[in-house]
């Protein structure tokens, strides 16, 4: 019987390694934020301050022929590339698109994905 069901959870792992390798993008909503958010001056609370809504998601391919593509056309220049868990602990900081994607792939679960640029964060999550 152990035989068996071991046999079955190769079977199954192999089947979802085959799968992440044929090559289908995973797409991410991600949100931009300013990298210097510490700098934000804080609302006067003698006037009438109405909050902003949340910035419009920016669509996000990544995909292992293709790389990182934002769906929007644009081509930040991303000095790293940023992967955390469920509770903010870093899993993979790289420069490098390749070495994030690699990672990326060999993940399973939740994770949040950042994208530093000189000037902004591009964030969202993911579940793989």
């Amino acid at each position: 019987m152990k035989n068996i069901l071991t046999l079955f959870l190769i079977m199954v792992s192999c089947s979802i390694a085959v799968a992440w390798n044929t090559g289908q993008p995973v797409h991410v909503r991600l949100y931009l934020s300013s990298a210097t958010t510490n700098t934000d001056p804080k609302p006067d609370e003698s006037k009438d301050v109405h909050h902003r809504m949340p910035t419009r998601p920016i669509l996000c391919s990544i995909s292992i022929e293709d790389g990182v593509s934002f769906d929007d056309g644009s081509d930040p220049d991303i000095i790293s590339y940023e992967i955390k868990d469920a509770d903010n602990n870093p899993v993979a900081v790289t420069g490098d698109e390749a070495d994030f994607i690699q990672t990326l792939f060999s993940l399973t679960g939740e994770y949040v994905i950042q994208f530093r640029t000189d000037q902004y964060v591009y964030c969202g999550s993911i579940c793989i």
